[in-house]
């Protein structure tokens, strides 16, 4: 996990996910999406995984009815439950189930950078996502799910980056900001 003070929970976390799989046992946890919301899942857990820094449970949800990729920092109370009947499905095909899932909630959003940020593009976005222009910005086109975490990611690169489309996400952006503002200056 993220922070040091989560070290032992992630080893007791990551345990406790190999032997559930071992065992074709479902986990249960509860859940904090990116809307902050909590929500208890029973899942058939079927990979553990470490993506750009942070680790994931791949599992067949059954709240959704879908496969989905749990992030681990965000699970909370992980226990295991009865015994399941492992379904038979490749892993490419769980990827790409969770690929299309992840693409219908997407947007195609411009982002546009300065030449200082630039050369650590690579760390949050694909190579072929990002273009350098003639005048030593950098624009990334790439896909997102539209969500609020979407806002918070994107203000996270602070003034080295503007987003350009779509029109209806940097009103969005513009209403986010002026809300965090009131909590600084009481008006804006």
């Amino acid at each position: 996990m993220s922070h040091f003070s989560m070290e032992k929970e992630l080893k007791d976390y990551l345990f406790l996910m190999n032997k559930a799989m071992e065992e074709n046992k479902l986990l249960v946890f509860d859940y904090i999406n990116r809307s902050m919301e909590y929500s208890e899942r029973v899942v058939e857990p079927v990979q553990i995984s470490f993506f750009v820094g942070q680790w994931y449970l791949v599992a067949f949800c059954r709240t959704r009815n879908d496969y989905r990729r749990f992030k681990l920092v965000r699970i909370r109370n992980l226990r295991t439950g009865n015994r399941f009947e492992k379904k038979v499905t490749s892993k490419e095909e769980i990827e790409r189930i969770i690929e299309e899932s992840y693409n219908k909630r997407g947007i195609q959003v411009t982002l546009k950078f300065s030449n200082r940020i630039g050369e650590q593009l690579t760390e949050y976005f694909q190579k072929e996502a990002i273009h350098r222009t003639e005048d030593n910005q950098y624009i990334v086109v790439d896909q997102f799910p539209h969500e609020d975490g979407l806002l918070k990611f994107i203000l996270s690169f602070g003034k080295e980056c503007e987003l350009v489309d779509p029109l209806f996400l940097r009103e969005e952006l513009k209403e986010y900001v002026k809300e965090l503002m009131l909590s600084y200056n009481g008006a804006v």
